[in-house]
């Protein structure tokens, strides 16, 4: 390879890749036209410029020139490890050069592959570490690399290596502004993260009061203003919410500085921080009104931010400096501000989502407590209308009567207590649920109870139950169904633990307050078995009294019986027993049987008053004083007892009265039987007279007691 180029073209050549290398831009970007260049002028087939990484220890073809026809050679990467021959002599910084017979391993391989015959690389040494290689290749037959060649490339290295260094030195320097720059960053995001806690403590005005110092410290500014928006006399305006100033700064919370109407404002700066554009302003050289009120304030240069709440302009957060800042609109401190803003905004985002929901919680607490208002006034009408059907109920069964007629009232008070189409009541007698009253539209007297075609184990509800119509829903004749009747309510009436009987009321349409009706229907089915139980007491009673009014009546009898006919055929006894003790006296004997017949004949007489006395309001129609003069004359046995009756009162019989004239009768009766038989008197003397204005009867004897 022999170029062309005279030395003072090689020299231009030096120069003008000297001027490419040391342009601001990245070096490694420059060395494409550096490598086109250099191929060129010294009419190489292929130019290559190789950078190494020294820590993989890999080297890549970052640039490279080829002559029209030549094949290009791979980039890489290619490994130290397999281009040992060449890397060790280009670190002692030498140059490798060869043929292709020189080469071995890998390095044949690669240069075999793409057609070179001969190569000249040289090192570029950075800090002595080969930091890249320059490489020219020869592809047409056997070549030799002049010494000018040479020594252009191996300038042209170090003219690279010495780019390499200063780029080094720089990229240290920026590497070290920007880890101080990132230090920055991260103790203002660090500080911002600090604002934004504080933001979420407590209350937002008191959490602005830290926060805001902050904000003004690490944006190097020297007040900082939240600015709300606001109305005042007509007149948009922002209002100042609250502010910090840095030592010995005027204050801004006056009554001509706290509202900002927004006519004062520069042109276009509420509309500008309303679609969310950042505001600047400075106020030298100007004779506004805004500017004039900055100046007073000692503000050179202010700007503003808006804070945009639920996607609309809610404020801004003002800022100023007294003199003229080095910001830029990416600067650090820009960015400080307007992660605050956005952190502010969130903040009254929060509070205002925390006011609806405050808001909302206490709509939803007087919803409730009207609903409970409501609902007490809509249970009082329900208590009182229950109590008014409580009360005609009570009243029905405290005025007695037919047990069957009070179900039937109670029934008709339900019905139209609740609003019911239709209504039956049905008792358990038998095990089977029994009809015993009804109401439809018209109400019908029950009539005897009627066997439901529901048993007690498969048609009794289970306390109260809503269902539809079905077939065997009827009021004793007509179905429920061709009454319009769809919904039925089922209330089972409990006595105890025991079912007696099933509250059946028909509805069209359903209710609406099925709740207030079941309430309701709870408290007439206890009424309705309070009346069932005391229909089954009163027919018990009922029971009862007949069978006590038979046995009295029995017993009467046998009193009767006793007092009446056998106290007779005790005294026939004793006159026929005196007869037969009679041996020749006809006159006497036959004054004896005289008597035993007349003693029959009151015999009769008394049996007689005992049957009348049985039938239904009968009553003796005898006078009481004669017929105890006949029974005591009667009782008289010639030659042994002498009976005699003495009456000290007259009407007797109107005294005393039936009953006790029948009683006093039956005494005096029993009285006389028993002197007679337990006595032996001889004489027996019976005294009707008054005692204590009441009428009363004595008896007095003579005779002896018999002993045994």
């Amino acid at each position: 390879m022999t170029s062309s180029a005279t030395d003072d073209e090689l020299l231009g050549l030096l120069a003008d890749c000297g001027e490419l290398l040391a342009r601001p831009s990245d070096p490694l970007t420059a060395m494409v036209d550096v490598v086109r260049k250099i191929g060129q002028a010294l009419d190489a087939d292929r130019m290559q410029y190789f950078v190494r990484d020294t820590s993989a220890r890999v080297s890549h073809c970052i640039s490279a020139w080829v002559r029209e026809g030549i094949e290009p050679m791979r980039p890489g990467p290619y490994r130290d490890e397999d281009f040992d021959e060449v890397i060790r002599p280009l670190s002692r910084g030498e140059i490798y050069s060869t043929t292709l017979a020189g080469k071995s391993g890998r390095n044949l391989e690669v240069n075999a592959g793409s057609g070179t015959t001969a190569d000249l690389l040289v090192p570029v040494l950075v800090d002595g570490e080969v930091r890249g290689i320059l490489s020219i290749d020869q592809c047409r037959g056997q070549a030799v690399f002049p010494a000018r060649e040479v020594s252009i490339l191996r300038s042209m290295a170090v003219l690279i290596a010495s780019t390499l260094g200063r780029s080094d030195a720089e990229g240290t320097r920026s590497r070290a502004v920007r880890r101080r720059h990132l230090a920055r960053e991260a103790a203002m995001e660090s500080a911002l993260d600090v604002v934004g806690d504080l933001l979420l403590l407590g209350d937002l005005e008191s959490a602005l009061d830290q926060v805001l110092p902050h904000i003004g410290a690490m944006a190097a500014c020297h007040r900082v203003v939240l600015l709300m928006r606001d109305e005042l006399d007509g007149r948009p305006c922002h209002r100042l919410t609250q502010e910090w100033l840095a030592p010995g700064q005027p204050s801004q919370a006056t009554e001509s500085l706290s509202v900002l109407f927004d006519d004062v404002a520069p042109p276009g700066a509420v509309a500008g921080l309303a679609s969310g554009s950042p505001f600047w302003w400075r106020t030298a050289g100007r004779s506004d009104p805004f500017s004039l009120r900055h100046q007073a304030l000692g503000v050179a240069v202010s700007g503003a931010l808006p804070l945009l709440v639920e996607g609309g302009y809610a404020g801004m957060l003002a800022f100023g400096w007294c003199f003229e800042p080095n910001l830029g609109a990416d600067g650090v401190e820009f960015r400080v501000l307007q992660l605050a803003a956005n952190s502010i905004a969130a903040a009254l985002q929060r509070q205002r989502a925390i006011e609806r929901t405050i808001e909302r919680e206490r709509e939803r607490l007087e919803a409730v407590q009207f609903e409970q208002a409501r609902h007490a006034r809509h249970r009082a009408d329900q208590l009182e209308a229950a109590n008014a059907v409580l009360r005609a109920i009570n009243q029905r069964m405290a005025d007695g009567g037919d047990p069957v007629a009070a179900l039937q009232a109670i029934l008709e008070q339900a019905v139209l207590a609740v609003g019911a189409r239709a209504g039956g009541l049905t008792r358990l007698l038998g095990g089977q649920l029994h009809l015993v009253a009804f109401m439809a539209h018209a109400m019908q007297p029950p009539g005897p109870p009627a066997p439901d075609s529901r048993s007690a184990s498969r048609g009794t509800p289970s306390n109260l139950a809503w269902r539809h119509v079905e077939e065997d829903d009827t009021d004793g004749g007509l179905p429920w169904r061709d009454r319009s009747i769809e919904h039925v309510l089922d209330a089972e009436i409990f006595d105890g633990d025991q079912v007696v009987g099933v509250l059946r009321l028909g509805f069209s349409p359903a209710p609406e307050h099925k709740d207030a009706i079941e309430w309701l229907v709870e408290a007439i089915c206890q009424q309705t078995a309070l009346a069932i139980r005391l229909s089954a007491m009163s027919t018990e009673l009922e029971r009862r009294t007949r069978r006590e009014t038979l046995l009295a009546e029995r017993s009467r009898m046998a009193r009767e019986i006793h007092d009446g006919v056998a106290q007779g055929f005790t005294g026939i006894l004793l006159q026929l027993g005196a007869l037969a003790e009679t041996q020749s006296d006809l006159a006497h004997a036959k004054e004896l049987a005289r008597r035993a017949a007349g003693l029959a004949r009151e015999g009769l007489a008394d049996a007689r008053r005992a049957v009348m006395a049985l039938q239904p309001e009968s009553a003796s129609r005898e006078d009481l004083a004669s017929a105890l003069a006949y029974l005591v004359e009667g009782a008289s046995v010639p030659g042994k007892v002498a009976c005699d009756f003495r009456s000290q009162s007259w009407d007797f019989g109107a005294e005393l009265g039936p009953v006790r004239s029948h009683d006093l009768y039956r005494v005096v009766q029993e009285a006389l039987n028993n002197a007679l038989r337990h006595a032996q008197a001889t004489a027996i003397e019976v005294t009707r007279t008054n005692v204590d204005g009441n009428p009363a009867a004595s008896r007095g004897r003579r005779g002896r007691l018999r002993r045994g």
